[in-house]
């Protein structure tokens, strides 16, 4: 949780300083460049939508038969990004939709959003 917030907040702060930059030079930012949903309320809220739906979404694929590959992404960006690529080559040939997955999984987001509603 913590290297995901301080990288949320370490991308907030990156292109809130090039917007500064480009705002300065006359050139403007570019409206994409700026994430004003980098900032610690949204993060913690990224996080708590991830916890709430992590272990549900992993018995489901577990269920489905689909492989899971865990990484840790503690590491360098550029680290996490090779691990990530190297596991996608590995994989792709040998990853098939199993039957009935696309319509088992819109059923578990139904029931999620039905949860949620509920509890709110």
């Amino acid at each position: 949780d913590t290297v995901l917030l301080e990288r949320i907040l370490d991308r907030g702060e990156q292109s809130a300083e090039e917007a500064r930059r480009a705002e300065e030079g006359g050139l403007g930012a570019p409206p994409a460049a700026v994430r004003a949903d980098d900032n610690v309320r949204t993060a913690i809220s990224r996080l708590r939508t991830y916890h709430r739906h992590h272990g549900p979404t992993m018995q489901w694929l577990r269920e489905m038969k689909v492989p899971v590959v865990e990484l840790d992404c503690s590491g360098s960006k550029e680290d996490v990004w090779g691990h990530l690529s190297a596991v996608g080559r590995l994989m792709r040939p040998a990853v098939r939709v199993p039957r009935g997955a696309l319509e088992a999984g819109a059923q578990l987001q139904q029931q999620q959003q039905r949860q949620q509603q509920v509890q709110e």
